[in-house]
């Protein structure tokens, strides 16, 4: 099944002859390999073997004259953390994020991208290694948001393929039906969006992270920036309390929303609290793709619980 919810596309394509072969299918052979050999890796040679088949996991962030390098995870407030690590990017000045996205800036200026081009540069001593994490379930809701919910109309793929499998009207879908389908895709194949959080940071593992931050304790993560250089101010375009919101406000109270379809949630004027889409099918389904996600983000949001 080729799917918009999965990794598939053009990236993750070559053409040989007739033959149309998706690398992402050899992700669970390479990891076998790395089981078999039964003898602990560099994090470098896990790079090089791994990267061409995940390049998700090679997308490192690191401003010049700055010692701090950013693993982002999508949806976790990754427009504003590649802001400021933009403004702090020496060569990418023409920057003003009071008028454009990072992403439309380096579309037209690919070669102003603070990513990084070698690992080597991760694996200075001085380089401090940052990852971000999010309430699963938060991260989970806002991806539903963004990827149903608000292209139902304008751009409907993500839900026409919902709706495909759950047999349904491409309207009538719920959240339930999202979580489903999710839960039917293999994890290596699930789009980036929706793939747990874990992924990122068992790929490297916790130890290999100088900083392990939570958006729930945003104030944490910009005094952790501020103090290693970065200006965060972005020119009083936004602040990271903003940067997480600028998108979707969420309505405060929770109420059950578990039979809301997509068609009732694109005319509401704020998105229901995430709790709100949660219910007994719904925390099933979610703890037995994410659970590994709720311990992790526990451990770092509240470690005096765990």
């Amino acid at each position: 099944m080729t799917s918009v919810l999965s990794q598939a596309g053009a990236a993750s394509q070559i053409r040989s002859g007739n033959r149309l072969f998706r690398t992402d299918y050899l992700k669970p052979v390479v990891k076998e390999f790395l089981m078999v050999i039964k003898r602990p890796l560099s994090h470098s040679l896990k790079h090089k073997i791994l990267r061409r088949h995940n390049p998700q996991y090679d997308r490192w962030l690191k401003s010049s004259q700055k010692n701090v390098a950013l693993l982002p995870i999508p949806k976790n407030a990754n427009t504003w953390l590649t802001s400021i690590f933009l403004v702090n990017h020496a060569p990418s000045s023409g920057f003003d994020p009071m008028h454009e996205t990072p992403s439309s800036f380096l579309r037209k200026q690919p070669s102003m991208s603070p990513r990084v081009s070698s690992f080597n540069e991760i694996m200075e001593d001085a380089t401090q290694k940052l990852i971000v994490l999010r309430d699963p379930k938060k991260r989970l809701v806002s991806g539903f948001y963004d990827k149903l919910v608000k292209k139902h109309q304008k751009n409907p793929k993500y839900s026409e393929e919902v709706a495909a499998e759950a047999e349904k009207e491409t309207g009538s879908i719920t959240f339930l039906d999202f979580l489903s389908f999710l839960s039917k895709v293999p994890k290596y194949r699930l789009n980036f969006h929706f793939l747990p959080q874990y992924f990122w940071v068992d790929y490297y593992g916790e130890d290999f992270f100088n900083k392990i931050g939570t958006l729930e304790d945003i104030e944490d993560i910009e005094a952790y920036l501020k103090n290693e250089g970065f200006d965060i101010s972005l020119g009083g375009a936004t602040n990271l309390h903003s940067g997480i919101q600028k998108k979707t406000n969420y309505a405060s109270e929770v109420i059950d929303c578990t039979k809301a379809t997509i068609e009732d949630l694109s005319r509401l004027t704020y998105p229901p609290h995430y709790l709100s889409f949660f219910g007994e099918s719904e925390c099933r389904l979610f703890e037995a793709m994410y659970q590994r996600d709720v311990e992790i983000h526990k451990k770092y949001f509240c470690p005096e619980s765990t």
